[in-house]
């Protein structure tokens, strides 16, 4: 038992070290990996679609609640990054897009991560890498799997 707790230990430090260091990559307007999140949470889920996504739909996918994520929509809209137009068809929704800017900020940041991923196959190699993520996968099921039982 001991040594489960001294991995467990080292496993919990390694981890908050590793998020840490913040893939985040900051571009050129000094976001936080949550406005940053964010802006890829409504790329990747409202400029899909023409109306863009609700404030309500980006506050149940990012697990915060709607007056957090109205804040931040406050700050991404003041930097030029995102639009909110109030929904034709019920007025009581408030929809969220990309600008162009912020677009061009989604594809910069997605370029810095692959790069970045780029650099750590180069440094530790494939095969690395890949019992790396086959590890992360592994944990991610188990964690999934766990929170199922709870709910």
């Amino acid at each position: 038992m001991n040594d489960n707790k001294e991995i467990a230990i080292k496993l919990m430090d390694t981890l908050r070290r590793f998020k840490k260091i913040g893939f985040h990559t900051k571009c050129n307007y000094d976001l936080t990996p949550g406005q940053i999140g964010m802006l890829h949470l409504i790329y990747h889920q409202g400029n899909n679609e023409i109306k863009g996504i609700s404030v309500r739909q980006i506050s149940e996918m990012s697990q915060q609640t709607p007056s957090g994520v109205t804040q931040a929509i406050n700050f991404l809209e003041s930097k030029e990054l995102v639009t909110r137009t109030i929904d034709e068809e019920d007025r009581r929704i408030m929809r969220v897009k990309l600008t162009p800017l912020g677009l061009k900020q989604v594809k910069e940041h997605h370029q810095n991560l692959l790069n970045l991923s780029y650099d750590f196959i180069e440094n530790l190699g494939q095969e690395r890498i890949s019992t790396f993520i086959d590890i992360l996968e592994e944990m991610i099921a188990y964690g999934e799997r766990i929170n199922k039982k709870d709910d």
